[in-house]
């Protein structure tokens, strides 16, 4: 980055205002969060908070065993805190609230259960209700949207990680 900015000028009319000058609420807001896994063991996530907003891009940046795995899983739903709070367009997040996005694991293989890619996407859609006729062209509009159709009657493990990825998501 620094060698880039020495050759090229910053053109201030790019940079966005920051989320809370535009009057715009948090979409996820992160409000003194502790977790720990086990009742006597050291606390992963201290007093973590955080203001997102809408198409903001936020990352979370740390060393090999800091966190970042736990705090997503946490801001998730998946973990729940022992303190603090996680609201979500301004309503508190609890255990009966459906969270609006998932998480894609580091291992997409984590989420594979069935000998192909199609059958794996028929399985996250059984409880759908659809039709066959139905099912079939939810897998063939999401195959096409992720570039997939060609990795349909493989088996995930013999997919590259990439493809893994895409296919998990």
């Amino acid at each position: 980055l620094e060698s880039y900015a020495e050759n090229h000028s910053l053109n201030a009319d790019l940079i966005p205002l920051p989320k809370e000058e535009t009057n715009q609420p948090p979409y996820i807001q992160l409000s003194d969060l502790w977790f720990r896994y086990e009742r006597e063991q050291e606390d992963i996530i201290k007093g973590l908070s955080a203001t997102i907003y809408e198409g903001e891009l936020f990352a979370i940046v740390g060393g090999n065993g800091s966190g970042k795995t736990t705090a997503l899983s946490v801001i998730a739903g998946l973990l729940k805190p022992y303190s603090g709070t996680i609201s979500i367009n301004g309503q508190k997040l609890t255990q009966n609230r459906t969270i609006p996005w998932s998480v894609l694991p580091q291992n997409p293989q984590a989420l594979f259960v069935k000998n192909t890619v199609f059958l794996d996407l028929a399985e996250v859609l059984k409880d759908q209700k659809l039709t066959k006729e139905e099912m079939e062209k939810e897998i063939k509009d999401i195959s096409k949207l992720l570039q997939i159709e060609s990795l349909l009657n493989f088996h995930p493990y013999d997919l590259s990680g990439g493809e893994q990825q895409r296919v998990a998501l």
